[in-house]
């Protein structure tokens, strides 16, 4: 038995606004040490690891289970609901339809999965790797009954690591030829053209949608591209001039987070600037990593890094009434629920009779709301505040009162 180190923060209902807690997660009966271990949760509960063997939990992560009996090296696990996933080895690809209840082999899908996405029931595509060098990407049209080659440019040198599809038939391809290239399909795949090239190898990238999207790159001094039209023209940012970008994902227009070798970072503007959250180093493990993402209704994210280490990002909350600390100090909980859409509760305490003050203000410091100007008595109040007309983004709560301040960050999903 093994066991390495699982993280996990919760943005919730804590005296600061994000918690970092460690514990331990189990790997039964051990695992390869795999520099490349990826995974993802489908929600909560759920969740699939490839860690050299492929691993399931069913406790969000504290406990990781082998999930076939037999000890060959996976080499890509992906679900797209939580019952139709694939997994893929060197020489096989295994479907299954009841949640990984029971795997099938697929005699049509090409082995050796570096990803596989699907537009809907029947559009999809995949990359497969011939060589170090080399993956050939297909196309699907009946749900991967039948595979076919796609057109790409430069295919006899080009690996591609990372899709993203949507409903529409549009969709990207993040990887490498003689440096990095981001690829983009019109038809759902079956031909692809070359949008972005530079010395950045790109083993991951993330659109939000069909406008907005972001290349990470493998490249001190190159580490993110962003595109606002689509990919037609991008903008080099730096997350950090000691890190390699290697995944980046986006929660609206402007939060998003970015993984760099040990670290994550974090940003409020869309990417133009980044804060440094956390380093593996700092938390007591030595991992790089590989893959971050969000579960389908966007309450857990999720990050995976070499030798099975995880960060989990939790959006649930409980109950704000059952949190509120009974002191005599000044308290601002977490708004509820958080993200919101439209309208949000705001709660907060005052151990003094005072002049109080509650405001609402975007990304940039300007005033959106006045929710509190007035002398209450000391006690615990909550106060609702409607976003009906804002934009989906992050907003800050500040409450004032005497000479105690405070702020809490807000998201707004719509």
């Amino acid at each position: 038995m093994y066991r390495v180190i699982l993280l996990v923060v919760i943005l919730g209902i804590t005296l600061n606004a994000q918690t970092w807690r460690q514990v331990e997660a189990t790997y039964v009966p051990g695992f390869l040490v795999d520099p490349e271990a990826k995974g993802l949760l489908i929600d909560d509960q759920i969740g699939w690891c490839k860690n050299g063997y492929l691993y399931k939990t069913t406790d969000g992560g504290l406990n990781w289970y082998q999930s076939i009996p037999n000890n060959t090296e996976i080499t890509k696990v992906k679900f797209f609901t939580s019952q139709h996933g694939v997994y893929s080895t060197r020489d096989s690809t295994y479907i299954t339809i009841d949640g990984g209840d029971n795997w099938l082999i697929s005699p049509t899908t090409p082995p050796y999965l570096l990803d596989m996405e699907f537009a809907d029931s029947l559009n999809g595509v995949l990359s497969s790797s011939v060589s170090y060098y080399k993956s050939d990407i297909y196309y699907t049209t009946d749900g991967g009954s039948g595979w076919m080659k796609s057109f790409v440019p430069n295919a006899d040198s080009s690996v591609i690591w990372k899709f993203q599809l949507f409903e529409n038939g549009n969709g990207w391809a993040f990887g490498k030829y003689d440096g990095g290239v981001v690829l983009k399909t019109t038809d759902y795949g079956k031909t692809w053209e070359e949008k972005l090239k530079k010395k950045s190898v790109f083993y991951g990238g993330f659109f939000l949608n069909e406008n907005f999207g972001v290349a990470a790159g493998y490249r001190t001094g190159e580490s993110l591209f962003i595109t606002h039209d689509g990919g037609n023209t991008w903008n080099p940012v730096i997350v950090s001039n000691y890190h390699f970008s290697k995944d980046v994902y986006f929660m609206t227009d402007s939060l998003g987070w970015c993984l760099a070798s040990d670290a994550i970072f974090e940003t409020y503007d869309g990417g133009i600037t980044w804060e440094h959250l956390l380093t593996g180093q700092f938390m007591g493990f030595d991992a790089e990593f590989q893959n971050i993402g969000f579960t389908e209704d966007k309450s857990i994210g999720y990050a995976f890094g070499s030798e099975g280490v995880l960060l989990v990002y939790d959006t649930l909350h409980s109950n704000i009434d059952n949190d509120l600390p009974v002191s005599n100090n000044f308290y601002l909980l977490q708004n509820f629920p958080n993200p919101f859409n439209p309208a949000t509760q705001i709660t907060y305490q005052i151990p003094n009779d005072g002049l109080v003050n509650l405001k609402v203000f975007n990304s940039i410091g300007q005033e959106i709301a006045e929710l509190v100007n007035q002398y209450q008595r000391s006690g615990k109040y909550s106060v609702d505040f409607n976003g009906e007309n804002l934009s989906s983004g992050v907003y800050f709560c500040r409450l004032q009162s005497g000479d105690f301040s405070t702020v809490k960050k807000m998201l707004l999903l719509k």
